[in-house]
């Protein structure tokens, strides 16, 4: 009896041990499983986000190169009225680089006379108080060649939160054809003249034909 008792404490330990063992080694499989998915899903979480953000900076960069390579005047200016981006036809027409008109006072570029005017309408349009209009045209001052008739169209940018942000502008340059129209007026009022004042002569002949018979 005391062989079966004494062999029986003997084993009791043991098998506890074992359990012990099983229980720690499950324990750190499961703590391994656990980390290896953890892990599985931050990687795939950080491709993803590197993904995305590839994704966003292609879609920039050709945001970009169109912006930059379009053949109007592409403008956006900040709130406080300061140029923020212009494109390289822009600088073109300004005949200025791109580093000496960024962050400078769009006024600067105006002729005095419109400078107050053009700001006034800039500041009601960036606080809602008027509407873009369709199309309108307006001066700037190129550093070369004098003064530059442009007609602008003009859209706000807002954020997420629809709060306007800045104001895109998109300018042509129409200096010649309006040159051109001025020139053409005067020469179509010329030729009106002339037609006006031979009406006249004729008249004048007509009459003293007339009076003479």
């Amino acid at each position: 009896m005391y062989g079966v008792v004494f062999t029986t404490s003997n084993t009791q330990p043991e098998l506890s041990h074992t359990a012990n063992l099983l229980a720690f080694g499950i324990l750190a499989i499961s703590r391994s499983l656990i980390a290896a998915v953890i892990a599985a899903w931050v990687s795939r979480d950080i491709r993803e986000r590197k993904r995305r953000e590839e994704a966003v900076r292609i879609e920039r960069d050709i945001a970009r190169e169109y912006f930059q390579i379009a053949d109007v005047m592409l403008l956006i200016l900040n709130p406080n009225y300061t140029v923020r981006l212009i494109n390289r036809k822009g600088c073109e027409v300004l005949d200025w680089s791109e580093h000496e008109i960024i962050e400078k006072n769009w006024g600067r570029f105006l002729p005095p006379e419109d400078r107050d005017k053009v700001t006034r309408a800039f500041s009601q349009l960036m606080n809602g108080i008027i509407e873009p209009v369709e199309q309108f045209e307006n001066r700037v001052l190129s550093c070369h060649r004098g003064e530059r008739i442009m007609a602008w169209h003009n859209t706000l940018l807002r954020n997420k939160e629809g709060h306007i942000t800045d104001s895109l502008s998109s300018g042509q340059d129409i200096t010649e054809r309006r040159q051109a129209e001025a020139i053409q007026g005067e020469f179509v009022q010329s030729v009106l003249a002339a037609q006006e004042e031979e009406r006249r002569r004729i008249r004048e002949s007509c009459t003293v034909r007339l009076v003479s018979r």
